[in-house]
Protein backbone atom coordinates (compact mmCIF):
# COMPACT_ATOMS: atom_id res chain seq x y z
CA UNK A 1 0.00 0.00 0.00
CA UNK A 2 1.11 3.28 -0.94
CA UNK A 3 2.17 6.21 1.88
CA UNK A 4 0.82 9.68 1.22
CA UNK A 5 2.85 11.93 3.28
CA UNK A 6 0.62 15.21 4.75
CA UNK A 7 2.07 18.34 4.41
CA UNK A 8 4.20 19.83 7.21
CA UNK A 9 1.71 22.48 9.35
CA UNK A 10 3.26 25.89 9.92
CA UNK A 11 4.41 26.10 13.57
CA UNK A 12 2.50 27.95 15.87
CA UNK A 13 4.08 30.86 17.85
CA UNK A 14 2.77 29.39 21.17
CA UNK A 15 4.39 26.13 21.08
CA UNK A 16 3.69 22.94 23.61
CA UNK A 17 6.22 22.83 26.96
CA UNK A 18 8.98 20.41 25.94
CA UNK A 19 9.28 17.56 28.45
CA UNK A 20 12.41 19.68 29.88
CA UNK A 21 10.49 22.69 30.29
CA UNK A 22 7.81 20.03 32.10
CA UNK A 23 10.85 18.64 34.37
CA UNK A 24 11.23 21.93 35.54
CA UNK A 25 8.06 23.12 36.30
CA UNK A 26 7.09 20.33 38.14
CA UNK A 27 9.07 19.34 41.58
CA UNK A 28 11.42 16.33 41.62
CA UNK A 29 8.91 14.44 43.93
CA UNK A 30 6.17 14.42 41.36
CA UNK A 31 4.77 12.15 39.36
CA UNK A 32 4.02 13.62 35.58
CA UNK A 33 3.02 10.97 33.69
CA UNK A 34 5.18 10.98 30.81
CA UNK A 35 7.53 7.98 32.04
CA UNK A 36 4.29 6.03 31.31
CA UNK A 37 3.15 6.94 27.90
CA UNK A 38 2.32 3.59 25.16
CA UNK A 39 2.23 1.17 27.91
CA UNK A 40 -0.96 -0.46 28.73
CA UNK A 41 -2.18 -0.25 32.48
CA UNK A 42 -5.10 -1.41 34.32
CA UNK A 43 -7.08 2.33 36.07
CA UNK A 44 -9.74 1.21 37.73
CA UNK A 45 -11.93 -2.50 38.67
CA UNK A 46 -14.60 -4.01 40.72
CA UNK A 47 -13.93 -6.83 43.06
CA UNK A 48 -15.79 -9.14 45.23
CA UNK A 49 -14.57 -11.38 47.72
CA UNK A 50 -17.21 -13.78 49.36
CA UNK A 51 -18.43 -12.30 52.74
CA UNK A 52 -16.98 -15.54 54.92
CA UNK A 53 -13.01 -14.66 53.90
CA UNK A 54 -14.26 -10.78 55.35
CA UNK A 55 -13.83 -9.10 58.29
CA UNK A 56 -16.51 -6.19 58.37
CA UNK A 57 -15.01 -3.56 61.22
CA UNK A 58 -17.48 -0.70 60.22
CA UNK A 59 -21.24 -1.20 61.36
CA UNK A 60 -22.82 0.24 58.87
CA UNK A 61 -21.82 -2.39 56.09
CA UNK A 62 -23.13 -5.42 57.47
CA UNK A 63 -27.09 -4.03 58.69
CA UNK A 64 -29.75 -5.96 57.35
CA UNK A 65 -32.16 -3.81 55.30
CA UNK A 66 -35.67 -4.68 55.56
CA UNK A 67 -38.50 -2.95 53.97
CA UNK A 68 -42.07 -3.09 54.95
CA UNK A 69 -45.50 -2.37 53.60
CA UNK A 70 -46.78 1.03 55.42
CA UNK A 71 -50.34 0.10 54.89
CA UNK A 72 -50.33 -3.73 55.92
CA UNK A 73 -46.74 -3.89 57.52
CA UNK A 74 -46.18 -6.98 55.22
CA UNK A 75 -42.26 -7.93 54.83
CA UNK A 76 -41.32 -6.78 51.35
CA UNK A 77 -37.59 -7.56 51.04
CA UNK A 78 -35.20 -8.18 53.35
CA UNK A 79 -31.47 -7.49 51.76
CA UNK A 80 -27.89 -7.10 52.70
CA UNK A 81 -27.61 -4.25 49.81
CA UNK A 82 -25.75 -1.57 52.28
CA UNK A 83 -23.14 0.78 51.71
CA UNK A 84 -20.54 3.34 52.51
CA UNK A 85 -17.78 5.76 50.81
CA UNK A 86 -14.74 7.21 51.43
CA UNK A 87 -13.67 10.09 50.17
CA UNK A 88 -10.01 11.09 51.11
CA UNK A 89 -7.88 13.65 49.55
CA UNK A 90 -9.70 13.11 46.57
CA UNK A 91 -9.48 9.17 46.66
CA UNK A 92 -13.21 7.60 45.94
CA UNK A 93 -13.88 4.78 47.61
CA UNK A 94 -16.88 2.48 47.30
CA UNK A 95 -17.88 -0.69 49.95
CA UNK A 96 -21.29 -2.83 49.28
CA UNK A 97 -22.15 -6.06 50.74
CA UNK A 98 -24.50 -8.22 48.26
CA UNK A 99 -26.35 -10.89 48.08
CA UNK A 100 -25.67 -12.15 44.16
CA UNK A 101 -26.89 -15.08 42.07
CA UNK A 102 -24.07 -17.43 41.28
CA UNK A 103 -26.09 -19.91 38.59
CA UNK A 104 -29.88 -19.40 38.95
CA UNK A 105 -30.48 -21.67 42.26
CA UNK A 106 -27.72 -20.23 44.75
CA UNK A 107 -26.91 -17.06 45.77
CA UNK A 108 -23.88 -15.68 47.88
CA UNK A 109 -23.35 -12.81 49.94
CA UNK A 110 -20.07 -10.94 48.82
CA UNK A 111 -18.21 -7.48 49.74
CA UNK A 112 -17.58 -5.65 46.66
CA UNK A 113 -14.62 -2.68 46.44
CA UNK A 114 -14.10 -0.10 43.84
CA UNK A 115 -10.70 0.15 43.61
CA UNK A 116 -8.79 2.86 41.43
CA UNK A 117 -5.19 3.89 40.65
CA UNK A 118 -5.56 6.95 42.68
CA UNK A 119 -4.88 4.43 45.85
CA UNK A 120 -1.69 5.03 44.78
CA UNK A 121 -1.24 9.04 45.29
CA UNK A 122 1.75 10.38 43.75
CA UNK A 123 2.21 6.67 42.17
CA UNK A 124 -1.13 7.09 40.36
CA UNK A 125 0.39 7.20 37.12
CA UNK A 126 2.31 3.86 37.80
CA UNK A 127 -1.16 2.18 37.36
CA UNK A 128 -2.72 -1.15 39.18
CA UNK A 129 0.08 -3.57 38.40
CA UNK A 130 1.66 -6.75 40.03
CA UNK A 131 4.33 -4.37 41.19
CA UNK A 132 1.68 -2.26 42.91
CA UNK A 133 -1.46 -4.24 44.20
CA UNK A 134 0.52 -4.01 47.52
CA UNK A 135 0.68 -0.76 48.22
CA UNK A 136 -3.33 -0.63 47.12
CA UNK A 137 -4.23 -3.38 49.98
CA UNK A 138 -2.58 -1.45 52.41
CA UNK A 139 -4.56 1.66 51.38
CA UNK A 140 -7.64 -0.32 51.63
CA UNK A 141 -6.44 -1.81 55.05
CA UNK A 142 -5.59 1.46 56.49
CA UNK A 143 -8.96 2.64 55.60
CA UNK A 144 -10.38 0.53 58.50
CA UNK A 145 -13.63 -0.35 57.08
CA UNK A 146 -13.09 -3.85 56.24
CA UNK A 147 -10.57 -6.33 56.62
CA UNK A 148 -9.23 -9.72 54.56
CA UNK A 149 -5.91 -11.03 54.12
CA UNK A 150 -4.03 -10.15 50.67
CA UNK A 151 -4.60 -13.97 49.17
CA UNK A 152 -8.35 -13.62 49.57
CA UNK A 153 -7.84 -9.91 47.76
CA UNK A 154 -6.05 -11.24 44.86
CA UNK A 155 -8.46 -14.34 44.73
CA UNK A 156 -10.99 -11.68 43.95
CA UNK A 157 -13.42 -11.96 41.25
CA UNK A 158 -12.97 -8.86 38.81
CA UNK A 159 -15.62 -7.04 36.54
CA UNK A 160 -15.79 -3.34 34.97
CA UNK A 161 -11.95 -3.12 34.37
CA UNK A 162 -11.09 0.34 33.04
CA UNK A 163 -7.87 -0.34 30.92
CA UNK A 164 -5.84 2.50 29.45
CA UNK A 165 -2.75 3.93 27.66
CA UNK A 166 -1.26 7.41 27.75
CA UNK A 167 0.30 9.10 24.99
CA UNK A 168 1.63 12.74 24.36
CA UNK A 169 0.52 14.69 21.19
CA UNK A 170 -0.40 17.59 19.70
CA UNK A 171 -3.57 18.90 19.25
CA UNK A 172 -3.06 19.76 15.52
CA UNK A 173 -2.51 15.77 15.26
CA UNK A 174 -5.69 14.93 17.43
CA UNK A 175 -8.11 16.83 15.82
CA UNK A 176 -6.79 14.95 12.95
CA UNK A 177 -7.27 11.40 14.50
CA UNK A 178 -10.76 12.59 16.30
CA UNK A 179 -12.23 13.49 12.82
CA UNK A 180 -11.44 10.46 11.12
CA UNK A 181 -12.74 8.14 14.22
CA UNK A 182 -16.02 10.25 14.38
CA UNK A 183 -16.17 9.56 10.20
CA UNK A 184 -15.81 5.70 10.48
CA UNK A 185 -17.54 5.17 13.39
CA UNK A 186 -20.45 2.31 13.12
CA UNK A 187 -23.29 3.97 14.36
CA UNK A 188 -26.35 1.28 15.63
CA UNK A 189 -28.97 3.77 15.44
CA UNK A 190 -31.28 4.52 18.49
CA UNK A 191 -29.69 1.28 20.13
CA UNK A 192 -29.80 2.44 24.41
CA UNK A 193 -26.09 3.12 25.84
CA UNK A 194 -24.68 4.07 22.27
CA UNK A 195 -23.53 6.64 20.15
CA UNK A 196 -20.62 8.59 19.78
CA UNK A 197 -19.90 12.09 22.03
CA UNK A 198 -17.48 14.86 21.21
CA UNK A 199 -15.97 16.65 24.26
CA UNK A 200 -14.76 20.25 22.70
CA UNK A 201 -14.99 23.91 23.03
CA UNK A 202 -14.58 26.92 20.61
CA UNK A 203 -10.47 26.84 21.13
CA UNK A 204 -9.80 23.02 21.62
CA UNK A 205 -10.67 19.44 21.07
CA UNK A 206 -10.74 17.79 25.06
CA UNK A 207 -11.67 14.16 23.64
CA UNK A 208 -13.98 11.61 22.38
CA UNK A 209 -16.24 9.06 23.48
CA UNK A 210 -17.80 6.16 21.89
CA UNK A 211 -21.26 4.33 23.49
CA UNK A 212 -21.71 4.63 27.42
CA UNK A 213 -19.52 2.73 30.31
CA UNK A 214 -22.99 1.43 31.57
CA UNK A 215 -23.50 -0.03 27.77
CA UNK A 216 -24.89 -3.91 28.03
CA UNK A 217 -24.37 -4.77 24.38
CA UNK A 218 -20.48 -4.37 25.17
CA UNK A 219 -19.15 -6.69 22.23
CA UNK A 220 -20.72 -4.80 19.57
CA UNK A 221 -21.31 -1.89 21.03
CA UNK A 222 -18.22 -1.44 23.21
CA UNK A 223 -16.81 1.46 25.76
CA UNK A 224 -13.88 3.84 24.50
CA UNK A 225 -12.87 7.13 24.67
CA UNK A 226 -10.11 9.32 24.07
CA UNK A 227 -9.26 12.37 26.17
CA UNK A 228 -6.75 15.06 27.53
CA UNK A 229 -5.74 14.01 30.59
CA UNK A 230 -4.45 17.12 31.51
CA UNK A 231 -7.94 18.87 31.31
CA UNK A 232 -9.27 15.81 33.25
CA UNK A 233 -7.03 16.71 35.79
CA UNK A 234 -8.56 20.08 35.93
CA UNK A 235 -12.38 18.97 35.84
CA UNK A 236 -14.12 19.47 39.28
CA UNK A 237 -14.54 15.80 39.84
CA UNK A 238 -10.59 14.71 39.76
CA UNK A 239 -8.81 18.28 40.74
CA UNK A 240 -8.63 17.73 44.42
CA UNK A 241 -6.77 14.87 44.19
CA UNK A 242 -4.20 16.04 41.66
CA UNK A 243 -3.75 19.20 43.81
CA UNK A 244 -3.43 17.08 47.31
CA UNK A 245 -0.34 15.14 45.69
CA UNK A 246 1.18 17.97 43.71
CA UNK A 247 0.34 16.31 40.75
CA UNK A 248 1.28 18.00 37.17
CA UNK A 249 -0.23 16.83 34.48
CA UNK A 250 1.43 17.95 30.89
CA UNK A 251 -0.70 19.54 28.79
CA UNK A 252 0.39 17.26 25.87
CA UNK A 253 -0.78 14.35 27.85
CA UNK A 254 -3.68 12.51 25.87
CA UNK A 255 -5.14 8.96 27.44
CA UNK A 256 -7.47 5.89 25.39
CA UNK A 257 -9.01 3.68 27.66
CA UNK A 258 -11.48 1.01 27.28
CA UNK A 259 -13.49 -1.11 29.83
CA UNK A 260 -14.19 -5.40 29.97
CA UNK A 261 -17.55 -5.55 31.85
CA UNK A 262 -17.72 -8.86 33.07
CA UNK A 263 -16.76 -12.45 33.23
CA UNK A 264 -18.53 -12.98 29.68
CA UNK A 265 -16.38 -10.08 28.10
CA UNK A 266 -13.04 -10.85 29.98
CA UNK A 267 -13.04 -14.36 27.96
CA UNK A 268 -13.96 -12.91 25.13
CA UNK A 269 -10.61 -10.80 25.34
CA UNK A 270 -8.96 -13.65 26.73
CA UNK A 271 -8.27 -12.67 30.05
CA UNK A 272 -9.19 -14.54 33.73
CA UNK A 273 -11.61 -12.73 36.13
CA UNK A 274 -9.22 -13.43 39.02
CA UNK A 275 -7.72 -9.89 40.46
CA UNK A 276 -4.55 -11.76 40.18
CA UNK A 277 -5.27 -12.94 36.25
CA UNK A 278 -5.62 -9.37 35.84
CA UNK A 279 -2.41 -8.14 37.16
CA UNK A 280 -0.49 -10.76 35.17
CA UNK A 281 -2.15 -10.23 31.80
CA UNK A 282 -0.03 -9.37 29.31
CA UNK A 283 0.89 -6.23 26.90
CA UNK A 284 -0.26 -8.46 23.84
CA UNK A 285 -3.63 -9.20 25.53
CA UNK A 286 -4.56 -6.19 26.54
CA UNK A 287 -3.81 -4.89 23.15
CA UNK A 288 -5.79 -7.38 21.56
CA UNK A 289 -8.73 -6.36 23.63
CA UNK A 290 -8.36 -2.57 22.25
CA UNK A 291 -8.50 -4.28 18.44
CA UNK A 292 -11.72 -6.37 19.61
CA UNK A 293 -13.10 -2.96 20.59
CA UNK A 294 -11.80 -0.84 17.12
CA UNK A 295 -12.89 -3.65 14.90
CA UNK A 296 -16.71 -3.36 17.20
CA UNK A 297 -16.07 0.37 16.51
CA UNK A 298 -14.87 1.35 13.33
CA UNK A 299 -16.05 0.31 9.63
CA UNK A 300 -12.45 -0.51 8.02
CA UNK A 301 -12.05 1.26 5.15
CA UNK A 302 -9.30 0.19 3.00
CA UNK A 303 -7.65 3.24 2.00
CA UNK A 304 -4.69 5.06 1.29
CA UNK A 305 -2.52 5.95 4.86
CA UNK A 306 -2.27 9.38 5.25
CA UNK A 307 1.30 9.31 7.69
CA UNK A 308 1.04 12.18 10.17
CA UNK A 309 4.40 14.12 9.88
CA UNK A 310 5.16 17.51 12.05
CA UNK A 311 8.46 18.42 13.55
CA UNK A 312 6.32 19.18 16.84
CA UNK A 313 6.20 15.80 18.00
CA UNK A 314 8.65 12.74 18.90
CA UNK A 315 8.86 9.71 16.55
CA UNK A 316 7.38 7.78 19.37
CA UNK A 317 4.25 10.19 19.97
CA UNK A 318 4.31 9.96 15.54
CA UNK A 319 4.09 6.43 15.81
CA UNK A 320 1.33 6.61 18.66
CA UNK A 321 -0.76 9.01 16.18
CA UNK A 322 0.13 7.40 13.03
CA UNK A 323 -1.15 3.90 15.18
CA UNK A 324 -4.77 5.65 16.22
CA UNK A 325 -4.98 7.42 12.78
CA UNK A 326 -4.87 3.40 11.16
CA UNK A 327 -7.75 2.27 13.93
CA UNK A 328 -9.84 5.19 11.73
CA UNK A 329 -9.22 3.89 8.40
CA UNK A 330 -8.48 0.09 8.93
CA UNK A 331 -9.32 -1.52 12.02
CA UNK A 332 -6.02 -2.10 12.87
CA UNK A 333 -4.60 -2.38 16.48
CA UNK A 334 -2.75 -0.55 17.97
CA UNK A 335 0.69 -1.55 17.50
CA UNK A 336 0.52 -2.21 14.06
Amino acid sequence: MDTVMVAHPQPKKNKLPTKREWDATCATDVTSGVDRVGVWLVDSLKIRIPIEHVTILCSGLNDVVISHSKSTAELLRESLETSLRSDLDGVRTAFSVVKESLDGRRSGTFLTILINAKMLGKQYFEGITIDTIGAIYDYIMNLRMVSFTHEAFMDGECVDVDVRKDFQCSDESMVNVFTRLESNYISRGNKIDTGHIPFRNKSRWHGLQFNKRTTTSFLTSPFMKIYSKHQDAMDSKHAEFFKCHGIKVPYDLWRVEYTIKNKKHLRHVGMGNRLVDILNTSQAVLDGGMEKVNSALFQPRQRTLEHVQTLEISPRDKMMVNALATIADCGKSMEH
